[in-house]
This record gives C-alpha cells, structure tokens and sequence, in this order.
C-alpha cells in the first residue's frame, strides 16, 4: 500500500545506484512516488533504473548519470528531471564520498554538492517565484574511528548536513545493530513527517528508535536528542 501523500509526489534522488541511497528510492517507489535519479557511475545507475523499473514500473524510475562536483551538470540533471517529472516535490541530497587523502574531493561533494542540489531544489520550489513548495532532504552519517581492516560506518538521517560514501554492501551495510530497514525507515518518517522544517533525525545504535534532535539554549549539552519528535520539554531525562 502506498505511503499517504507520496502517491502523487516527485522525487530527485543523488547517489541512488546502490548501497542505502538505492534502498531510500525502492522505499519511495514502494510508497507511490516517481523518481528521477543521479549517479556518478553509469554502468551500476542503468543497471539499478532496470532492476527498479521491472519492480515498481518503467515509468516511475529514471536513471541520470550525474557528478554533483560539476555545477553545471549538476544544473541541467536537476532540470532534466523536472522535464521529465513536470516538478520536483521532494529533493534528496545523499550523495558523498570518504576518502581522507582526497580532501579537496570530499569537500567539494560532502559540503559543495549538497549546498549546490539544496539551491536548486529551493529556487525550484520557492512559492514566491511560483513554485509548488517542496521538502529537501539531506543525508549524514557518523563515521566512526578506523578498524584493524575495516571502517566502520554508522548512519543517521540529517537534514542540511553531508553524507560518506557508504563503505558496504547495502546488503551488510550495519554498525552492531545499525540495518538497512532501520535506516529506511527512519528515512521515510523523516520525508512523511508533518512538522519538519529544519528537522534532523538521528539513528543511534544500541536503540530502535530515532531522535529528532534541537538546538536549545542549554550551553554544552547540545544538541539535545528529542525521541520521536517530542518537544524538549516533553523529552524524558
């Protein structure tokens, strides 16, 4: 059954070929939305459109190979996807890369890319230039310290923040009890949620539950974890 409210929505995705950025559009295919989709890898993004149409339809996917470092090209997939969507209703910033050695890359695809989809998405969206209004979200995870063969990588949902590239297979990608469903989940009451605006949602491990966080005045204690989006004077201690 679909998702009330996403039967008629359409979404621009970055980073969707695989790993958690290809479970966040079969959730949102699933739910009703049609989506166009960006990836700076065209062999793996084709492979996922086909795989996604022969699942939720031909006309509900459609793959654009995209770099989010190049401002340019980065503009005309935006705009391509609307052609093709008529708007965009929902925007998702979740794509990124990790790799310490290439931090000019980093910088310009975790912070750069990620500012440069939220201005398209706003100037698209904006109701005082006519558009139809909309919801961007962007995705973050918490990148733990080195392992003796492996780096741990801990997701979370966050709005207006940056996302690594994920390290595993979406398959195995989980941190102790950090899954793939808990993420999606969590991903899907974030774009469903009501009262949102500048919202950020956080999946801790050790926990099946995710926290909308808020800036409060209470000096080094920020940012205060709000379960389930309760008020921080609702917040259990």
């Amino acid at each position: 059954m679909s998702a009330p409210g996403l039967q008629t929505k359409n979404v621009f995705l970055t980073g969707g070929a695989q790993g958690l950025g290809k479970s966040y559009l079969d959730s949102l295919l699933a739910a009703g939305a049609s989506v166009v989709f960006g990836d700076i890898n065209p062999t793996v993004g084709a492979a996922t459109e086909q795989e996604l149409a022969q699942k939720h339809g031909q006309a509900k996917v459609k793959f654009i190979e995209l770099d989010v470092t190049d401002g340019a090209k980065f503009e005309a997939a935006f705009q391509s996807a609307v052609e093709r969507l008529g708007h965009v209703d929902l925007m998702v910033n979740n794509a990124g890369f990790m790799v310490e050695s290439l931090w000019e890359k980093m910088i310009q695809l975790n912070y750069a890319g990620v500012v440069r989809g939220t201005f398209l998405a706003y100037e698209h969206m904006r109701k005082d230039r006519g558009g139809r209004g909309g919801r961007i979200v962007n995705i973050s995870s918490e990148f733990v310290k080195p392992g003796s063969s492996r780096l741990v990588d801990q997701r979370s949902i966050i709005c207006a923040t940056w996302h690594p590239f994920s390290l595993v297979e979406a398959s195995q990608a989980k941190s102790d009890n950090v899954t793939v469903e808990r993420v999606q989940s969590a991903f899907m009451k974030l774009v469903l949620l009501q009262e949102m605006n500048g919202a950020i949602l956080y999946v801790p491990l050790h926990e099946m539950n995710f926290y909308k966080m808020e800036k409060v005045n209470l000096g080094d204690s920020w940012p205060v974890k709000v379960k389930d989006g309760a008020s921080p004077s609702t917040a259990s201690s």
